[in-house]
């Protein structure tokens, strides 16, 4: 099975608040490689948000079985979750992986000015498991995958990611303002899931969010565009926007298919098909 399970669609602190969509993470699960590393399907969680835990259990996905996590940043909607998660995966020995953020995993360096959210994963959890700090333009191979930090321009630390099978490319820009040259990171993408706060009727503030407009800019100048693209990380903002008028204006001036994320939506990575899930 190669499919994506978006478990949460929403974003930032409303969403936290209010759960109108849920803020819990994407799950991934990739087909096993040839050899015996990798012969198995490799199942792992991005950005565990507030939620994740309890959804992935009514969803019946096992994540006691699953193979470990990626974190982008220390944001709570990014990483709530992760603690509880690495918990669940080492309940019987297993060593689950953990490819996060370096400020997610180390202390804040003396001079540095950023928020106190971190380290997001506690020193007893990152003990029980493999962890890959990770920061703009690392690359590590891990079951079977290149996985790839990219640079996010987010007002705290904050790294993309791509990973690469040897059938699939899967991007996710998470939390971050547009910059120039971000397109050159996510090209080839089969999949690229873009966090997107902002209607196109506003403009996003530097440092912070990319908006319906960054999308398009991005996609533009993107030489190898992706077959789809998903906005996710929603925020009350641009659903209140009409949602699905924001991904037909990104769709109408790139040319490129563009859907939101909801609740429960699977798409199959064979075929990009989709579905929804009964999550209770």
């Amino acid at each position: 099975m190669n499919r994506i399970i978006f478990l949460g669609s929403g974003g930032g602190r409303g969403m936290i608040r209010t759960q109108e969509r849920s803020t819990a993470g994407i799950y991934v699960e990739l087909g096993g490689g040839p050899t015996s590393e990798t012969s198995n399907s490799v199942k792992f969680c991005i950005d565990p948000g507030p939620g994740t835990l309890v959804r992935a259990i009514a969803a019946k996905l096992q994540p006691e079985k699953w193979n470990g996590i990626l974190v982008s940043h220390m944001h709570i909607d990014q990483s709530a979750d992760a603690n509880s998660l690495l918990d669940a995966m080492s309940h019987n020995g297993i060593q689950p992986f953990l490819v996060a953020e370096r400020h997610c995993v180390e202390p804040k360096g003396k001079n540095e000015k950023i928020n106190d959210y971190f380290p997001c994963i506690t020193t007893y959890h990152q003990n029980m498991s493999k962890v890959y700090s990770m920061e703009p333009g690392k690359k590590i191979k891990l079951n079977g995958m290149e996985i790839s930090a990219v640079l996010a321009d987010h007002y705290d630390p904050t790294v993309g990611f791509v990973i690469k099978t040897n059938n699939f490319t899967v991007g996710c820009a998470s939390d971050g303002a547009y910059y120039k040259g971000i397109e050159k990171h996510y090209s080839g993408c089969d999949l690229l899931i873009i966090s997107t706060a902002i209607p196109a009727n506003m403009e996003a503030k530097p440092h912070f969010h990319m908006g319906v407009k960054d999308v398009v800019a991005m996609l533009r100048d993107m030489k190898e565009k992706p077959k789809l693209v998903v906005l996710d990380r929603l925020t009350p903002f641009i659903i209140r926007a009409n949602i699905w008028k924001q991904t037909k204006i990104i769709q109408d001036a790139t040319k490129v298919k563009t859907i939101s994320s909801e609740d429960g939506m699977e798409i199959n990575l064979e075929n990009f098909s989709q579905k929804i899930l009964a999550i209770r």
